[in-house]
C-alpha cells in the first residue's frame, strides 16, 4: 500500500512539473519576411537577419517579442512568394502583408464582426508608379495615358499585381524591387512600383535613382500591412494572437520608422 501511494504521489509530481514547465516555456513564432532590401521596413539581403539597423518592420517585432514574455521571436528570410507558400502551410508562422480576400486562403487577418479591423493595421502606406525622368508614361488616377500597353515590373507576390491586373498594362514579375529598377533603367520595362508614402511621411527614394526617375503621382494604390499569421498557427495560439493584435492598436510606431529617414 505504500509503494503504491508512492508511486501515485510520484507521478502527480511528474504532471505539475510538466504542467510548469510548459506554462513557464515562451510559445516559439517563425516570422518570414523578404530576402532582399526593402527601405525602410527591412534591410539587408540574404538570410542573414541584420544585428543592427535591420529596418523598422524587424524592429517593431522585436519590441513585440521583448514585450511578450511567453513569446519567443525567431526570424527567417526567403524570396517573398516562399514566405506566403510557407504561410499557407504553417511551414512559417507570421508574415507582415496587405489585405486581399485570396488571402485569408493561407492566413488569418485581424478582425472585428468579420471585416479586417484596420485599427490594428502596423502600418499605412501608398505605392505609386515610378518612371524614367524623360518617360511620357502618365497616370492621372484612373488610367494610364499611353497608345500602347505599357510594361510594368512588380515583385512576384506583391499584392499590387491584384490592382495592376484591373489596368491595361503588361505585368513583367521579378524576383525584387531591385531588380524591377534595373529593368527600368535599361529600359527593359516602362514603369515599375514603388513605395512613395509611409504612414504620413514621403516615401524616400534613392538619391542615386533621382537623378533618373521620378515618382508618378497620384499613388497607384494606398494600403494597410498586417501581421498575418498562419492558420495552424492561429488554431493553436489564438489567445495570444488576439493579445497581440490588441497590443498593435496603441502602439506607436512613429520612432521606429523615424530612424530609416533619410
Amino acid at each position: 500500500m505504500k509503494t503504491y501511494l508512492f508511486l501515485l504521489l510520484l507521478i502527480n509530481l511528474n504532471f505539475i512539473s510538466l504542467a510548469l514547465a510548459s506554462s513557464s516555456s515562451p510559445t516559439n513564432l517563425l516570422f518570414c519576411y523578404e530576402d532582399k532590401s526593402l527601405p525602410p521596413y527591412f534591410l539587408g539581403q540574404g538570410s542573414v537577419v541584420p544585428t543592427q539597423n535591420p529596418g523598422a518592420t524587424i524592429e517593431l517585432i522585436q519590441y513585440i517579442d521583448e514585450r511578450f514574455s511567453n513569446l519567443k521571436v525567431n526570424y527567417i528570410r526567403k524570396p517573398w512568394k516562399r514566405c506566403l507558400d510557407d504561410l499557407s502551410k504553417s511551414k512559417v508562422d507570421a508574415v507582415i502583408g496587405s489585405y486581399h480576400v485570396d488571402r485569408e486562403k493561407i492566413g488569418v487577418y485581424p478582425k472585428v464582426r468579420g471585416v479586417v479591423d484596420p485599427s490594428k493595421a502596423i502600418s499605412k502606406h501608398a505605392v505609386c508608379f515610378i518612371k524614367h525622368k524623360n518617360s511620357s508614361f502618365s497616370w492621372d488616377g484612373v488610367k494610364i495615358n499611353s497608345t500602347n500597353k505599357m510594361v510594368v515590373g512588380v515583385t512576384a507576390g506583391y499584392m499590387i499585381i491584384k490592382v495592376l491586373e484591373q489596368l491595361p498594362v503588361i505585368i513583367h514579375e521579378t524576383l525584387s524591387a531591385d531588380q524591377a529598377l534595373i529593368l527600368l533603367e535599361k529600359k527593359r520595362v516602362d514603369a515599375a512600383v514603388s513605395l512613395c508614402q509611409i504612414n504620413k511621411y514621403a516615401g524616400q527614394t534613392n538619391p542615386e535613382l533621382k537623378s533618373q526617375f521620378s515618382l508618378v503621382y497620384p499613388p497607384l494604390h494606398v494600403k494597410s500591412g498586417y501581421l498575418i499569421f498562419s492558420h495552424g498557427y492561429y488554431h493553436k495560439n489564438s489567445k495570444l494572437v488576439e493579445r497581440i493584435w490588441k497590443y498593435l492598436i496603441n502602439l506607436n510606431t512613429e520612432h521606429m520608422y523615424n530612424r530609416y529617414k533619410h
